[in-house]
């Protein structure tokens, strides 16, 4: 998990945080808000949603197991006004080991970061730690991927063409990937390439990142999430707030500690 989030984590922003669903960063902020204790999240990466949320008045432990993504959120977090810098915490974390103590008020897993446990046992074991270390009020907020069975049908050797964007630096990034698809334990193994140039044309980087997610379809997660002890309060098929269907792109859930 770490490797390929290491190599890119220069790139980070650009790429992957401007590939997000929409509306995530606004939706995250709100929970927090609405929890109105401590927050923890999980898979921090650059701080995407860890410095809006210190910057509305969160007191934030922004974990990731990635150092050089942490390195980059602490360098951002220094245009941070000092009451909100306070305010958040960074955590080097490998999420089978998790090493803070609770209790939270609002554990966040964004950005389908549980795709990236791929042991049934570790999964399970990190999601009876977030139910032990939530408070007796608290919100487990997280989201995953939805996989669609039409891309399932999509043969592993097909290049597929992400994007070409112009980065915040003047300089242009262009992404393909292939995909390839172990039907039986649900797990898509990603080869991407990068080719980062000057706006001219002369050549900055060209590497391969290559990882391994799993998906889940949504009563497999919903049943993981019971079987941990956390009772699932809503549902979503986006950040808006729309009820789940077959044609979603992502899957949202809002859930409490059993008692």
């Amino acid at each position: 998990m770490t490797a390929p989030y290491d190599r890119i984590a220069e790139l980070y922003d650009d790429d992957m945080g401007r590939s997000a669903p929409p509306g995530d960063v606004a939706f995250y902020v709100s929970q927090a808000r609405a929890g109105g204790g401590r927050v923890l999240e999980l898979g921090a990466g650059t701080g995407r949603i860890a410095l809006p949320i210190a910057l509305a008045g969160g007191q934030i432990v922004a974990a990731d197991r990635s150092v050089p993504m942490l390195r980059i959120l602490q360098r951002k977090a220094g245009s941070l006004p000092a009451t909100a810098r306070a305010r958040l915490h960074l955590v080097a974390m490998d999420f089978r080991r998790p090493g803070v103590h609770g209790p939270f008020a609002t554990i966040l897993c964004p950005y389908s970061v549980l795709t990236y446990v791929l042991d049934d046992d570790d999964l399970f074991a990190l999601l009876r730690w977030i139910r032990s270390v939530l408070s007796p009020q608290g919100r487990f907020v997280c989201d995953l991927f939805v996989q669609h069975y039409d891309d399932l049908l999509v043969p592993d050797t097909k290049v597929i063409h992400d994007y070409e964007r112009l980065c915040a630096d003047g300089t242009v990034l262009r992404r393909s990937k292939t995909i390839a698809k172990d039907l039986e334990s649900q797990r898509n193994t990603l080869r991407r390439r990068y080719h980062h140039t000057t706006a001219a044309g002369k050549l900055l980087a060209e590497f391969e990142t290559v990882e391994t997610i799993r998906y889940f379809f949504q009563p497999q997660i919903m049943a993981l999430l019971h079987a941990a002890g956390l009772r699932i309060e809503q549902t979503y098929g986006d950040f808006d707030g729309h009820a789940y269907s077959s044609a979603a792109k992502t899957m949202v859930f809002v859930a409490a500690a059993e008692s």
